[in-house]
């Protein structure tokens, strides 16, 4: 048996669109678990935040893979490139 922890973070894997309201009736459903929003922002963040990434997604993906292009696919130097950055 999973812990509340992994059952929030199954179905939020298999369902990244969902809200806090949805993932907890989600788990209750499907695994008989009930679980709170706290514990559900304390796993996978509040879905505010959740939303604004979702929303920038594609945009992220892509400065991601160009890159990747330009590291040759290295993606040991990709992270190096990306710590090298004072962000």
């Amino acid at each position: 048996m999973l812990n509340k922890s992994e059952l929030i973070r199954q179905t939020f894997n298999d369902h990244p669109e969902y809200s806090n309201k949805e993932i907890s009736r989600h788990v209750l459903k499907i695994y008989g678990v009930e679980i709170h929003g706290n514990l559900i922002v304390n796993v996978v963040g509040p879905s505010k935040t959740r939303k604004r990434f979702k929303e920038r997604s594609s945009f992220i993906n892509r400065l991601a893979q160009q890159l990747m292009a330009s590291c040759g696919q290295d993606r040991r130097l990709a992270v190096l490139s990306l710590r090298g950055l004072n962000l």
